[in-house]
């Protein structure tokens, strides 16, 4: 008898050592990002940035409009 193309066991397992050096990998970008997100989180600002104008309160003689003579 033959055997049929994807019937059999196959072996797709990866060897330990490279099962273990994705895992390392892995690990390793988690920690560079963590790190990276908290030099970025330390180097922030501290709140919010001040800022020029914006709103103000008006009062009655905002409301006249000039007299053109």
């Amino acid at each position: 008898m033959t055997p049929v193309a994807g019937s059999g066991p196959t072996n797709t397992a990866r060897p330990r050592g490279a099962s273990l050096r994705l895992l390392s990998r892995a690990l390793f970008a988690v920690v560079l990002a963590a790190l990276a997100a908290v030099v970025v989180r330390l180097r922030g600002t501290g709140g919010t940035p001040r800022h020029r104008g914006g709103w103000r309160e008006l009062s009655a003689e905002d409301f006249v409009e000039p007299v053109e003579e």
